[in-house]
C-alpha cells in the first residue's frame, strides 16, 4: 500500500515540475517573441499602388515631394522640323588644299603668261624686236596656262562640287584658309539606298556617331558630285563652321538632314527626366496632386535642352526634371514587397 503511495506522489510531482516546465518555456517564448517584434526595424508603408487598370501610381504629395527633393515641371508643345537621317564621315581638306595649291599656281603662271603674250603682241604690231616665233610662243604659253587654269576649276568641281564652286573666289580663299586652321570641316553623307530628296535640305545637325547628343548645327548643305562607293544612296556635303575638335577627318557621322514637309509636334523632355529601365526610356508624370506614374517615351532627337518626343505625352502636364531615378527605386522596391 505504501509502495503504491509513494509511487503516486512521485506521478504527482514530476507532472508539476512538467507543467512547471512548460510555463516557464512558453513565457520565455512569448517574451523571445516580443523582443524580436520590438527589434524589428519598422517599414514605412509603400507609397505603390495599382489602378483597376494595373498602372503603378506613387503616392507623392507634395510635402512629400519637397522633402524628397522631387522637382515637377510643365511641359511644352514643341514643332521641330521634318528630318531624314544619314550617314557619312568628315572628308580630310587634304586633297582639296593640293587642287587650290594647283589651281593658285596656274593662276599665277597665268597672269605672268597674258601679260608676256600682251607686250609680245604690242611689239610684233609696232615691228619692234619682236618676231613671228615669239609671239607664237607667247601665246601658246598663254593659253596652256589658261587650260591649267580650267582644268583645276573643272576637277574642284567634279570633286567638291558648290561646297566650293558656289562661293566668289575671295569666299574660296577664306574657306580654304579655314580648312587648313581646322575651323571648318567638310562632311560627306548619304541618305539610305531607296531613299530620294526632291529638294536640297534646308539645314542639318551633324553629330559624332554614337554621341548624339551632342551636335553641330550648318544652314551649308550642298549635292554631292560624287557616289559614295559604298553607300550607293543619294549625297551631301555639309560645312561645318563650328565643328569642334571632335570632327576630325575620317570620324563617323549621323545628320539629319531638314526637309520640306510638315513639322512633327511633340514635346521638349529635358534630360535629367529621363530614366533607363527593361531597355526603354521613362519619365515620371504627375496623374494628380499626390500620385506620380512612370511614362514610356520615345527619344525622337536630341535638341539642345534635352530630347524632343513625339510620344503621347499631353503639354503642360508634369513630369518630373529632379529625382526621377529616387522614384523609380521607391517603385521597384514596393514591387518586390508587395511581391513577397
Amino acid at each position: 500500500m505504501k509502495t503504491v503511495l509513494g509511487w503516486a506522489l512521485t506521478l504527482v510531482l514530476l507532472g508539476g515540475v512538467a507543467v512547471g516546465a512548460i510555463f516557464l518555456y512558453r513565457m520565455g517564448k512569448a517574451e523571445r517573441e516580443l523582443e524580436a517584434e520590438r527589434e524589428k526595424p519598422i517599414e514605412p508603408p509603400s507609397r505603390v499602388s495599382r489602378t483597376r487598370s494595373g498602372d503603378v501610381l506613387l503616392a507623392f504629395p507634395p510635402d512629400d515631394r519637397a522633402k524628397a527633393g522631387i522637382v515637377c515641371v510643365s511641359l511644352e508643345e514643341k514643332l521641330v522640323p521634318l528630318e531624314v537621317v544619314s550617314y557619312g564621315r568628315v572628308q580630310s581638306a587634304a586633297p582639296l588644299l593640293t587642287l587650290d595649291t594647283e589651281r593658285s599656281q596656274a593662276e599665277t603662271a597665268l597672269v605672268a603668261s597674258k601679260a608676256e603674250y600682251e607686250r609680245t603682241k604690242i611689239l610684233f604690231q609696232e615691228n619692234e624686236n619682236a618676231s613671228r616665233k615669239m609671239l607664237d610662243q607667247a601665246q601658246a604659253q598663254f593659253l596652256a596656262d589658261q587650260l591649267r587654269v580650267q582644268s583645276a576649276n573643272r576637277q574642284l568641281s567634279l570633286e567638291w562640287g558648290e561646297v566650293v564652286t558656289s562661293l566668289p573666289r575671295e569666299e574660296q580663299a577664306v574657306l580654304t584658309d579655314r580648312l587648313s586652321r581646322r575651323t571648318t570641316e567638310l562632311v560627306r553623307v548619304t541618305l539610305l539606298p531607296g531613299e530620294l530628296l526632291g529638294a536640297r535640305p534646308k539645314g542639318a545637325r551633324v553629330s559624332i556617331a554614337g554621341n548624339e547628343e551632342k551636335f553641330s548645327q550648318t544652314t551649308h548643305v550642298f549635292e554631292s558630285p560624287q557616289v559614295d562607293p559604298k553607300g550607293q544612296g543619294q549625297g551631301f556635303l555639309l560645312r561645318l563652321d563650328d565643328a569642334g575638335p571632335l570632327f576630325g577627318p575620317g570620324a563617323a557621322v549621323t545628320a539629319h538632314l531638314q526637309v520640306e514637309g510638315e513639322p512633327r509636334r511633340g514635346v521638349e523632355i529635358p534630360r535629367s527626366a529621363i530614366v533607363r529601365y527593361s531597355g526603354k526610356h521613362w519619365v515620371y508624370a504627375l496623374v494628380d496632386q499626390s500620385h506620380l506614374a512612370r511614362r514610356e517615351v520615345s527619344l525622337d532627337q536630341p535638341t539642345p535642352g534635352g530630347w524632343f518626343s513625339s510620344s503621347r505625352l499631353a503639354p503642360r502636364v508634369p513630369i518630373v526634371v529632379e529625382g526621377p531615378q529616387m522614384l523609380l527605386s521607391e517603385e521597384l522596391k514596393g514591387e518586390i514587397h508587395a511581391s513577397d
